[in-house]
């Protein structure tokens, strides 16, 4: 199989690559200058991915990858949070044409996203990309994580600087968690702890307690 064999086949796979991702994706293989020449053919299978202005990689013409794939390929290891989280796992019947999908990255990375409908907030606290989150996907162009249904709606409750919680969706989606597993508000009751929130958390659930039994206290 050639060089141009080897990136064709690679790309079938619903792929969005990059000259600078090949030597590792290929180990030597194939060279950054065949995706050069075939970008460069007449009439050529592959085109430039292009987000906000902003070059991603290369496709085939005839595939469309899915946002998370242009999420992985833009910011790997970003985590998916909020809104994105909440219609994951079911906790929100908010229609899904109203929201953008939500990452986490570090402070210390780029605020800039080039990705449209893709909304990007910062975490500070190392342990808010540790406590309750979850693997989403390994994609070729990098990995995804999400906040389990557990810290899902644990965040909706924490309080943030420059950040307005909408309670009425927390609310809805903390009843969801507990008719759906109860055990998780325990887990819940632990992140807070880690987190240090649970007085976030705390007066919410007492709203609850005379109808249910469960108690989220460390």
């Amino acid at each position: 199989m050639t060089q141009r064999e080897t990136l064709l086949e690679y790309l079938r796979g619903g792929r969005i690559l990059r000259h600078r991702d090949i030597p590792g994706v290929f180990g030597g293989s194939v060279q950054p200058s065949t995706l050069t020449r075939l970008v460069n053919e007449p009439d050529s299978p592959v085109e430039a991915v292009i987000e906000k202005g902003k070059h991603i990689g290369y496709q085939l013409t005839t595939f469309e990858p899915d946002i998370y794939q242009k999420i992985a390929a833009s910011r790997p290891g970003a985590v998916l949070c909020g809104a994105s989280a909440l219609y994951h796992w079911d906790l929100t019947d908010n229609p899904v044409g109203s929201f953008e999908e939500q990452i986490a990255v570090p402070t210390s990375s780029s605020r800039r996203i080039y990705l449209d409908n893709v909304a990007l907030t910062s975490w500070s606290n190392p342990d808010l990309f540790k406590v309750g989150v979850i693997n989403f996907g390994d994609f070729s162009e990098g990995q995804l994580f999400i906040t389990d249904p557990a810290r899902t709606v644990l965040d909706l409750f924490r309080r943030t600087q420059g950040r307005r919680n909408n309670l009425e969706v927390a609310r809805e989606a903390l009843a969801r968690l507990y008719a759906q597993d109860n055990a998780c508000l325990t887990k819940m009751g632990v992140y807070a702890v880690k987190l240090s929130c649970f007085a976030d958390i705390a007066p919410h659930v007492q709203m609850l307690k005379e109808a249910t039994k469960w108690n989220l206290a460390p």
